[in-house]
């Protein structure tokens, strides 16, 4: 990309730069004044001057009146440091802006000029008038997938020509002709230096902003080494210590910060997001969970210490919450850089070392993390990979020390029987079909807003969304006209806000679960997508076109049976369809809820202070909320996970740290008494008589006091032989002792004790 050349040429110094010492400087000066930054031609653009050969002796000419009346020339010799590709060369550039004559692309901010003329676009590319963007669409697996080439997106391409313009004397290249077609007009000037580039090739691919490869999929025969790698790095110890934790959450702060833009536009080519709603639900929650974490590790890592009992007198007994060792974490496509991310958090501040698994589907922003996370990460302990179901039937074949997965239940099952081989503990966050019920008390206007933001936020693919709604009948007309209405008011006018589903394959999915169920749709349906519109007024339109489904109510009325047995009720939706159905009596939401698989969460809307309370404690689900929806996972001091078929195991917040960690019982005694000597079976007698009723709760009760007490500096209390007080001590500690303690037994029954002891020491 860079060449050395060597040039000669005349520099003339002015007699105010004829200082003894400083000639050689004001000659480099005049040098890189007059040649950085400008192109030599058939050479290149020169960048820098890399060093100066040798300089004659200066002569001055005596007619010289130009140059201020006896400057003096010098001959130099010199190397400047020139930007020359080779043809063939492959270069990561930034995409500056699109033509319909193809790419321009820009190197840093010093080199603008690279043209990618349409013909050596990747095969196919389209050109979309209304975006003023190249699309390339290709295929992956089973669904057609499309990358914009966006300005400010990294692209890779290799060197077709270099053409150099004498504006002047410029002959009608090939680079002449496609900027006289770019410009507005034939005369329009050529740039003196362009490079013509070409992404055609099978070793040239489009690349995230700020990337430097696009990374291909991690082999099934890559595992092992990384496992290998990831278990030796565990065993030195170096993941506990409260500095590499912070460390590593440092860098996955910087990482999110300093790549903001790039994972925003990441979530919005794979789930057709807008950057404020990847900020709001994914972004800024990854932030305040990291913040969390650095605020409360300290005091998280330090031992809990806990009561002990007479057997073990004076001992100290606490938990201490140590590392699982190397930890799977798999993330999934709905919510891929949140979902793989916050648990990761909580892996890296349990001290634990780490494989993550971005979801399949989302290539863009597993794409970002394959990119970034070995940037900024410790590579000996954290890894990432990518791949389908057969980099994760190579995952499961290790024994890892806990595994994380995020993902339906079809899927969680298989990873819990694979794990079930090494007994590894899994943490498994599945889906359902999460109920909401709307009683006759509640405010409909916010249920209305509330129930649609819920249900349709990120086109319905969400594992917590309301699934189905279950409304009072002598609102359910009212409640479904006003979801009508908010549908309209937030996705109805504003075509920039239309989502699609994440490819062709769920698309197919969710538009299956209308059949049987036509007559019923009140809103949406397979047949109300104008595709027209859309493609001329949205920005996301070729997503649109390929995958969206619009929001579609199907209200079944008072038919339970048929709501029931409906097609949209046997699976999670996981898209924008809400199935609405009324009820009469409450306990027929408790048992239709109570004949299906748990869900991962339970909402309620209602203005009653007992339907409140009935409904916490009669629907079994893994979270719930009350007037709202989603918002539960918002709450970093409440724990997020499922129960039943909606998984087991939860996280967020503490939660995370407490899910990647064993609570290690310790026991820590010193040697000066030796109880289960004393009570071994020799004193049998003793030790029936010290565990009968009365005495056995005196004695414990005593034992309990002294591990409270036993840091005063009270004469009674450091004399305590076995937890039991002498005759002559008991009066001066009594004052210490709570009531119903061991005072309440009185000084006869613990100089009884002391008598049952006293010959053993």
């Amino acid at each position: 990309m860079f060449i050395i050349t060597v040039v000669s040429d005349t520099i003339v110094l002015p007699p105010d730069e004829f200082e003894p010492g400083k000639h050689i400087s004001h000659v480099r000066r005049r040098i890189q004044e007059k040649y950085v930054d400008r192109v030599i031609p058939d050479v290149g653009l020169v960048v820098a001057l890399y060093d100066i050969i040798r300089i004659t002796d200066a002569y001055i000419h005596p007619a010289d009146f130009h140059h201020q009346k006896g400057g003096a020339f010098c001959k130099v010799a010199f190397r400047l440091c020139v930007f020359r590709p080779m043809v063939g060369e492959t270069i990561v550039g930034v995409v500056d802006r699109s033509t319909a004559t193809g790419l321009y692309v820009k190197l840093g901010s010093w080199f603008k000029d690279v043209h990618i003329p349409y013909a050596d676009l990747k095969d196919p590319c389209l050109y979309d008038e209304q975006t003023k963007l190249w699309i390339w669409q290709y295929k992956r697996e089973d669904a057609t997938d499309s990358f914009f080439y966006r300005p400010g997106a990294e692209i890779c391409f290799s060197v077709k020509a270099i053409v150099f313009n004498q504006r002047q004397e410029a002959k009608p290249g090939l680079a002449q002709v496609v900027a006289e077609k770019d410009s507005k007009g034939p005369s329009a000037p050529l740039p003196p230096m362009q490079v013509l580039g070409s992404v055609a090739g099978d070793d040239t691919t489009p690349l995230l902003p700020g990337s430097a490869e696009f990374i291909p999929d991690t082999k099934p025969e890559e595992i092992l080494p990384i496992y290998t790698s990831l278990t030796s790095a565990f065993r030195t110890d170096r993941t506990k210590s409260l500095e590499w934790r912070l460390g590593q959450l440092d860098a996955l702060e910087r990482m999110i910060r300093e790549n903001g833009p790039l994972f925003k536009q990441a979530m919005l080519e794979d789930m057709h997001v807008s950057p404020l709603d990847s900020d709001v639900m994914q972004v800024s929650l990854a932030l305040s969970d990291i913040e969390l974490f650095k605020a409360n590790l300290e005091s998280w890592m330090k031992p809990e210490t806990v009561s002990s009992n007479l057997l073990t007198f004076p001992g100290k007994s606490e938990l201490l919450s140590e590392p699982l060792g190397v930890v799977v974490v798999y993330g999934a496509w709905n919510y891929n850089f949140l979902l793989t991310l916050q648990p990761v958090i909580g892996a890296i501040g349990a001290g634990n070392c780490v494989l993550i698994k971005p979801g399949d589907y989302a290539v863009r922003s597993t794409q970002a993390m394959m990119q970034l996370i070995p940037r900024y990460m410790d590579q000996d302990c954290i890894r990432v990979v990518s791949g389908g179901p057969e980099l994760s039937d190579a995952i499961l074949e290790h024994e890892w020390q806990k595994i994380f997965f995020t993902g339906s239940p079809n899927v969680g099952r298989i990873i819990y029987e694979k794990a079930a081989k090494f007994l590894t503990p899994c943490t498994l966050e599945l889906g359902g079909k999460s109920p909401c019920i709307v009683d006759g008390t509640a405010d409909l206007t916010v249920t209305a807003r509330r129930l649609v933001w819920g249900a349709l936020a990120s086109a319905g693919q969400t594992c917590v969304r309301p699934d189905y709604v279950l409304v009072h009948e002598s609102i359910g007309d009212r409640l479904v006209q006003m979801v009508k209405s908010t549908v309209k008011e937030f996705y109805g006018r504003i075509l920039k806000n239309l989502r699609g589903v994440i490819n062709q394959r769920n698309f197919d999915r969710v538009t299956g679960l209308f059949d049987g169920s036509e007559d019923l749709m009140v809103l949406g349906g397979p047949k109300t997508m104008d595709r027209d519109t859309c493609s001329s007024n949205s920005p996301l339109s070729p997503f649109c076109v390929a995958s969206y489904v619009p929001p579609t109510i199907i209200n079944f009325r008072t038919d339970k049976q048929r709501f029931a047995a409906a097609k949209v009720m046997q699976m999670e939706i996981f898209g924008p369809v809400i199935p609405v159905c009324y009820y009469n009596d409450f306990s027929e939401c408790v048992d239709f809820i109570r004949s299906r698989p748990s869900p991962l969460a339970s909402y309620l809307f209602s203005s009653d202070p007992t339907m409140k309370e009935t409904f916490k404690h009669s629907i079994h689900s893994g979270s719930q909320a009350i007037n709202d929806t989603m918002v539960q996972l918002s709450v970093e001091d409440l724990p997020f996970g499922g129960t039943g078929a909606s998984g087991f195991g939860s996280y967020h917040g503490k939660y995370s740290f407490e899910c990647f960690s064993h609570k290690k019982a310790v026991l820590s005694r010193p040697t000066i008494l030796d109880v289960p000597s004393t009570l071994s079976s020799v004193h049998s007698r003793r030790w029936k008589v010290l565990t009968r009723g009365p005495q056995r709760q005196a004695l414990s009760r005593v034992g309990k006091v002294v591990q409270v007490d036993d840091h005063r500096e009270d004469r009674g209390l450091r004399r305590i032989t076995l937890g039991v007080l002498a005759e002559e001590e008991y009066r001066e500690v009594r004052p210490a002792v709570s009531t119903g303690g061991a005072a309440s037994y009185g000084p006869d029954l613990l100089k009884h004790h002391h008598r049952l002891l006293s010959d053993s020491y």
